[in-house]
This record gives structure tokens, C-alpha cells and sequence, in this order.
């Protein structure tokens, strides 16, 4: 891990502990004593439910572009992938390259549909990310009277939506004058042809998890009261903000953008910060655990993998 690495996980730590802190001298982290275990199960099974949701769209598209491989294969070279974005500060795209690389060795897909696979999973998925957003941003901004500073947050969140709904909805047509992107846009449209509705169901469905997960936690665990539509919001911002590139896993921007749309929905800052932290523990740092647990079993496999290949290139 390079020095540049190391300095955005210290300032991504130094943000995620300053809000824990914060959250202690406010008391509220006594609501812990009542969160129930059957929650914690609860939650932790529905985290399961949305990564396997997950694979299994992924081994779809891959046997849909004529490969062979197996659920669990698929869940290996997710995960390992899935490690990799969250250690490095990028767009979800860091670890691509991994799942590429392992996707084509195990199910013998070529590089050139390997691609048209990865393009068809990223616009089924963030499309419905994206339009979720947009609409449910809008909504918010109309029924709470917000101050100018938040409110441009919540602008600036809203336009990047639309924006991505443009990229997805009519490409830039610089991609047409390239003959490798081209090919993999139409690779994309053939292998999802016939199945948009049910993979853009799924979608739909990993998306809504998330802020019934944050729900379940804030008001079942809590015992909070906050509408499940301003939960909705800020779950979806804050997936939304934890994509800027500036820190790994989106560490500090995620559960700061989470609070501060969830506090003019009812909570005190302390609140809200508890609940970001509580739903980042399911959704990052537990599934962080199984996914260094694949990456520490595949990734120095990799570059044995590449030399060998080369060596035989």
C-alpha cells in the first residue's frame, strides 16, 4: 500500500472516528443496550440477501454471453474485486479490473464480451440507482425548507443524478467513434435483450434493500422516529456521495452526507451519525471482512497467474 494509499485511510478513519466520538459525548450510543439481536440478525441476513442479489446478476450476464462458471466462483471474484474498491479511492470501478481478470480465467468468456458483460451490469444497476435518486432528492428538497448550504448539497447531488440518467439513458457519442466501446455497447444491449425487466427489477430491489435496512435499524433497533421516505433519501445521497473518488470506500463523505440529509427528517446530528455508522457496519466494514477473507485467498494467486501466461505468451 503506497503512501498516498495509507494518508486517504488515515483521513478516512480520522472522519468515520470524529463522528463515532461526537456520537458517544451525545449519549445516544446507549441505544446500542436496546438494538435486539434479532435485528442485528435480521439486518445481516437482508446485507446477504443484497450481495448474493448482486453475483447472481453478474453469473446471469456471464452465461448469457456464453460462459460457464459457477455461483461460488462468481462470489469469489466478486469479493475479491469488491476488496479492492474499497481500499483504494475510486468510482466502484477500482476493483474491476480483478472481477474482469478472474470472470474471464473461470468462465472462459473473451476480453471483448467480458466487456460488453461489464457494461450491461453497470448501466442495470445505477440506472435505477440513479432515477431513484433524482426523483427521491427532488421530493425531499420540495418538502423540507432547507438552509442555502444544504440545500446546494442536496442540488449539487440531485444535477450529478440527472447527469449520470443522461450518460445512461444516450450515451456520449464520443463512445460511437471508438470501435472497442461501440462493440461493447451493442455486446451489452444483446446479452440483456429479452431479460431488461427482470434485471432491472433485481436492481430495483438491491437499492430499496438498502434504505430498509437503514430503516429497520433507525426505528425497529432504535427506536427513532423518522419517516422511511427521508431514510430512502439519504441512504441513496449518501451511496451517491461515497462514489467521488476522494477516499477509499467512500469512508467520511458516505456517513456525512447520511446525517445531514437525515437531520431535517427529525433526528439530532448524533442520531443520524449513529444510524450512517450502524448501517456502515453491515454494509462495509462486515462485508470488508468476507471480502478480504477472498481477496487474501485469490489475489497473490493473480500474479502468478499473469506470469505464468505471459511466460507462455
Amino acid at each position: 500500500m503506497n503512501s498516498r494509499r495509507k494518508a486517504a485511510w488515515l483521513l478516512g478513519f480520522i472522519l468515520v472516528a470524529g463522528m463515532g466520538v461526537y456520537a458517544w459525548h451525545q449519549g445516544v450510543w446507549q441505544t446500542l443496550q436496546n438494538l435486539s439481536p434479532l435485528y442485528v440478525v435480521g439486518v445481516g441476513l437482508l446485507q446477504v440477501g443484497t450481495l448474493a442479489s448482486c453475483i447472481w446478476q453478474w453469473q446471469f450476464l456471464l452465461v448469457r454471453a456464453g460462459g460457464r462458471i459457477g455461483f461460488w466462483d462468481c462470489a469469489r471474484a466478486y469479493l475479491a474485486g469488491s476488496f479492492v474498491e474499497s481500499v483504494t479511492p475510486s468510482v466502484k470501478f477500482g476493483g474491476e479490473a480483478v472481477k474482469l481478470y478472474l470472470y474471464r480465467r473461470w468462465s472462459g468468456i473473451p476480453a471483448a464480451a467480458l466487456t460488453g458483460v461489464l457494461v450491461a451490469q453497470k448501466l442495470l444497476l445505477l440506472t435505477p440507482f440513479l432515477v431513484l435518486t433524482a426523483v427521491l432528492l427532488a421530493v425531499y428538497a420540495h418538502l423540507f425548507s432547507l438552509a442555502s448550504g444544504r440545500l446546494a448539497i442536496i442540488g449539487g447531488l440531485a444535477l450529478l443524478s440527472i447527469f449520470g440518467i443522461l450518460l445512461l439513458v444516450r450515451p456520449p457519442a464520443v463512445l460511437q467513434r471508438f470501435s472497442f466501446a461501440a462493440a461493447a455497447w451493442q455486446t451489452a444491449k444483446t446479452i440483456a435483450q429479452g431479460r431488461r425487466a427482470v434485471l432491472l427489477a433485481v436492481s430495483t430491489g438491491i437499492w430499496v434493500l438498502y434504505p430498509v435496512k437503514a430503516y429497520a435499524l433507525a426505528v425497529w433497533g432504535f427506536g427513532l422516529d423518522v419517516p422511511f421516505a427521508v431514510v430512502a433519501v439519504a441512504v441513496l445521497a449518501a451511496y451517491l456521495a461515497g462514489m467521488v473518488p476522494l477516499l477509499p470506500g467512500g469512508l467520511g463523505a458516505f456517513e456525512g452526507t447520511m446525517a445531514l440529509v437525515l437531520t431535517p427528517g427529525g433526528l439530532t446530528t448524533s442520531e443520524a451519525l449513529l444510524v450512517a455508522l450502524a448501517l456502515r457496519t453491515f454494509t462495509f466494514w462486515l462485508p470488508l471482512v468476507a471480502a478480504s477473507a477472498a481477496a487474501a485467498c485469490i489475489l497473490p494467486r493473480i500474479s502468478r497467474w499473469s506470469d505464468k501466461e505471459m511466460s507462455h505468451g
